[in-house]
């Protein structure tokens, strides 16, 4: 990946709270992703890890992965990983990419939306699937969060009663400036691997478990026509959130499916930067 990251790191991909395998054993332990739930009545947060990734190490050959998500309350929960209460906090210090001796992957704000939208809609394109368009408004509003992760440290979906536009919500953790952002949305595009295409939410994963590809359903859900990401720059982690809408992963239903009302899109607001800094303020 670029920033001058080695290709047998590169290729690498985070975990996928979704959590990611880094270099050497305390890296392994330090990088994740999340995604959601989005049904059409109220969800209770009911985060699920397999197993726990900080602080235990966990060998640079290792898979380690986790699951963050947001249920919807009559939906049954699949039960044989462990149960971790969140929110999630890093409970280890981590070095930055030039600790590793190694240049920092490339960031700006139009990098970002370059490479995300492009993720997006070349997967939808090979699917057959309407293109997404990048939207201001989800893009300022993702920022404000993942501003406030990078400033707590919390890692954590959002409350949905804080989001300026209704919408999906997925997440990526890593350590500060170690991955290019191909390889963020790269994390959420792996899951790919164990979409079931021919089946509906919960049951739409060869693992049985739906969180398990509820980011790349998300990604390619038909009925989602706009998206926007940010990035909040931490001490030492960085947090991606993208934001979707209209929101993905409804229950009893599929990403193919076709769309039974197509809702009004979000009014953009004006461009703003998306770029937080070190001190995690914008």
């Amino acid at each position: 990946m670029g920033g001058g990251i080695p290709r047998q790191i590169s290729r690498v991909l985070p975990w996928a709270l979704c959590v990611g395998v880094m270099i050497g054993a305390l890296a392994a332990s330090q990088a994740a992703i999340a995604s959601e739930a989005v049904p059409g009545y109220a969800p209770m947060a009911a985060p699920n890890f397999f197993p726990v990734p900080v602080p235990v190490p966990v060998p640079a050959s290792a898979t380690a992965a986790a699951v963050l998500t947001v249920l919807p309350q009559p939906l049954p929960v699949p039960r044989a990983k462990p149960a971790y209460v969140a929110p999630v906090a890093p409970t280890a210090a981590v070095l930055s990419a030039a600790s590793y001796g190694m240049s920092e992957a490339p960031r700006g704000d139009a990098l970002l939306e370059r490479v995300m939208l492009d993720a997006h809609n070349d997967e939808r394109a090979a699917l057959g699937l309407p293109l997404l368009a990048w939207d201001t408004a989800l893009a300022v509003d993702a920022g404000r969060y993942a501003a406030e992760m990078a400033q707590t440290g919390v890692y954590h979906h959002s409350q949905k009663s804080t989001r300026a536009i209704p919408s999906g919500e997925n997440l990526w953790m890593g350590p500060r400036r170690l991955y290019g952002y191909e390889v963020m949305v790269g994390a959420f595009l792996e899951e790919r691997k164990i979409f079931r295409n021919d089946a509906k939410l919960p049951d739409f994963s060869t693992t049985g478990y739906w969180q398990d590809v509820a980011h790349y359903t998300q990604m390619i859900w038909r009925g989602t026509q706009k998206v926007g990401c940010a990035v909040g720059d931490g001490a030492h982690y960085e947090y991606l959130v993208c934001r979707y809408f209209p929101a993905g992963n409804a229950y009893g239903k599929g990403p193919f499916d076709a769309d039974e009302m197509m809702l009004p899109a979000p009014i953009s607001a004006q461009p703003a930067r998306l770029a937080v800094n070190g001190s995690g303020t914008r």
